[in-house]
């Protein structure tokens, strides 16, 4: 679990909205107006790059070998903050008095400052319900996302050198509008993690050891495929963010 929520806080790091044009507008009701945007079947897209609240549901999968299927659940967060904010920012993150995904309330982790679900969850359908509180309004609303998705990751290797790089094709990245190749070597150091962009399509990635020359030696090290997109919308006279996400991570041995 520590390991996870480190993933997801360096994921939230490199996050950005994007988008989708494919995607539907959402159904929304706003019993708190509070000025501007939103309310009926018609909320108001949003081009902001900040936001008063980001909501975020995904799929994780762990991959412990090239053989062996990945274990994969789903989970849901929501964070709020008293300024406007790129990304979750704990010196400005607030409470509600409540908040729901398909009529399931989420719990509050006060180390993390967000509401997050408790077990794996379905995500066939997308409903929020907030109950406001410190300047956040009451809403609801039904987002409609399209899931992001990679093809095989069964040729990410089990070890890599630091000394000698590695190259691996990420192919048939779709319905993102972020994604990335993550090598991470467990320290939670600012040199501890290897970030190279992935685009649309296939991709061949190349580490080089300069590229990897600030990493640690480890057995506990993990690589990490991370894809998102995203939509905004202005509700009760503030910018909301909503994302869908996929990540996929894979234990690795990192060597000299």
């Amino acid at each position: 679990m520590k390991i996870k929520l480190a993933i997801l806080v360096l994921f939230a790091g490199l996050t950005f909205i994007s988008c989708k044009k494919e995607e539907k507008a959402p159904t929304n009701s706003n019993t708190n107006t509070g000025g501007g945007g939103g309310g009926g079947n018609s909320p108001t897209p949003s081009g902001a790059t900040t936001f008063y609240g980001i909501f975020t549901t995904g799929n994780y999968a762990t991959i412990t070998s090239s053989v062996a299927p990945p274990f994969i659940s789903s989970s849901a967060r929501a964070y709020f903050s008293s300024q406007s904010t790129q990304y979750s920012n704990n010196s400005t993150a607030v409470t509600v008095n409540n908040v729901g995904l398909n009529g399931d309330t989420l719990n509050y982790n006060p180390s993390y400052k967000y509401y997050t679900t408790s077990s794996s969850i379905n995500l066939s359908t997308e409903t929020w319900s907030v109950n406001g509180a410190n300047g956040i309004g009451t809403f609801s609303i039904n987002i409609s996302s399209s899931n992001p998705t990679v093809g095989s990751l069964s040729n990410l290797p089990d070890s890599i050198s630091i000394s000698s790089g590695f190259s691996v094709a990420i192919n048939n990245v779709a319905n993102a509008g972020k994604a990335y190749f993550i090598i991470i070597d467990g320290t939670n150091t600012a040199n501890g993690s290897v970030t190279k962009i992935l685009s649309t399509g296939n991709n061949n990635v190349n580490f080089s050891a300069s590229d990897l020359s600030n990493l640690t030696p480890t057995s506990l090290g993990y690589l990490v495929v991370a894809l998102t997109n995203g939509k905004a919308y202005w509700i009760s006279g503030k910018d909301y963010q909503f994302n869908r996400e996929a990540q996929f991570t894979k234990f690795i041995k990192i060597k000299p």
